[in-house]
């Protein structure tokens, strides 16, 4: 029978001593999908950009908050989870959930956004 190593060959490199800049869909998704590896970089003492793009409102599947107060709260864990994480350079967009594709001037900020800060 063959190993992991012989049917999937891999070996662990560092990926630290780059510019970061994390694309997170939702806040969240920045920890939930790289955390570790936000982790890695900060502490190594790379720039480490995180950038929110839509305001996480469809997450309150409840109701039962006013959609203003449930974004301003998910900023707020949003930057209490970066700043554990080491991350403090954060832009919130705040599109709407499920929009982001047919929002206006998304592209064009994106395409800036990749320019300026050179990843």
């Amino acid at each position: 029978m063959l190993t992991e190593d012989k049917l999937s060959p891999f070996h662990a490199t560092d990926p630290t001593g780059r510019r970061v800049l994390v694309l997170a869909p939702h806040p969240d998704d920045e920890t939930i999908g790289c955390g570790g590896s936000l982790v890695l970089h900060a502490a190594a003492g790379d720039p480490v950009k995180v950038v929110f793009l839509t305001n996480g409102a469809k997450g309150d599947t409840s109701g039962e908050m006013e959609k203003n107060r449930y974004v301003d709260l998910r900023q707020k864990e949003a930057k209490k989870a970066c700043e554990t994480l080491g991350v403090t350079d954060l832009e919130f967009w705040l599109y709407e959930d499920r929009s982001l594709s047919g929002a206006h001037g998304a592209l064009r900020r994106m395409m800036d956004l990749l320019e300026s800060y050179r990843p």
